[in-house]
């Protein structure tokens, strides 16, 4: 028997867990692995936290059903980016904030990440894939300490910020929180998870439209409005 936690009043929480158990049940070897040497019952371990293979995998498939990936990629490219998107994807999945700022960080076309973090130290994170690309950057790792003089690390001084779920934005740098990526400005909201008893963060940067890009439609809308004999009188490109 897999036992459903319900550590946490949310409901958003308890529909993730179980998902995520019947991930256990779906998945192939998974039954077979958590009730393997006559075990009779299974502790879940959620939130992609966990070293065990098994357990993460039964996030991914709990993500993946809850949180459809190309209704979810829809659903991010048409809200706003950053916390507001993460809340209104939360909304309407029924997910956890926690389990949609992961999935919202992996699916993401932003230059987004999301950390988890206790006091002073990371719990986990998360970062999208044009983040991780950007090769001036290091990967902000679990169990590391936050940075010094940022929002989060002010905001988890006062426990009763976390409990009260309570919420602040700010201002931050890449190079604050990646140790790279130079001055560059990043958006960081902050806000308590209550219960949960941690603090998630969201860092994230507007992706910059590229100007030969812009030049190029340019040059392309310039010609459609060109009446016929106009475009006739253009140079031909070789």
């Amino acid at each position: 028997m897999c036992s459903c936690s319900e550590s946490f009043p949310n409901e958003g929480f308890l529909r993730f867990t179980v998902a995520h158990e019947l991930g256990h049940y779906f998945l192939d070897g998974h039954y077979e692995y958590i009730f393997a040497d006559g075990k009779a019952r299974h502790e879940s371990d959620t939130g992609f936290t966990s070293n065990d293979r098994h357990e993460r995998e039964a996030d991914t498939f709990a993500a993946g059903l809850l949180m459809p990936e190309k209704l979810f990629r829809a659903s991010c490219a048409r809200s706003k980016p950053g916390l507001t998107a993460i809340e209104d994807l939360a909304g309407a999945c029924g997910t956890s904030l926690t389990a949609t700022a992961i999935r919202y960080a992996r699916l993401s076309d932003e230059l987004v990440a999301v950390v988890c973090s206790l006091a002073d130290r990371v719990q986990f994170a998360f970062m999208s894939e044009s983040l991780k690309s950007r090769r001036d950057l290091n990967w902000i790792k679990k169990n590391t300490g936050l940075p010094h003089g940022t929002a989060t690390a002010r905001f988890n001084r006062d426990q009763t910020n976390v409990a009260k779920a309570r919420r602040t934005t700010s201002a931050s740098t890449m190079d604050t929180w990646f140790d790279g990526g130079g001055d560059s400005e990043l958006v960081e909201e902050v806000i308590g998870l209550g219960a949960y008893g941690r603090t998630l963060t969201v860092l994230w940067q507007e992706q910059l439209p590229d100007p030969h890009e812009d030049e190029h439609e340019s040059g392309e809308d310039e010609r459609e409005n060109m009446l016929p004999s106009d475009r006739w009188r253009q140079p031909r490109e070789d």
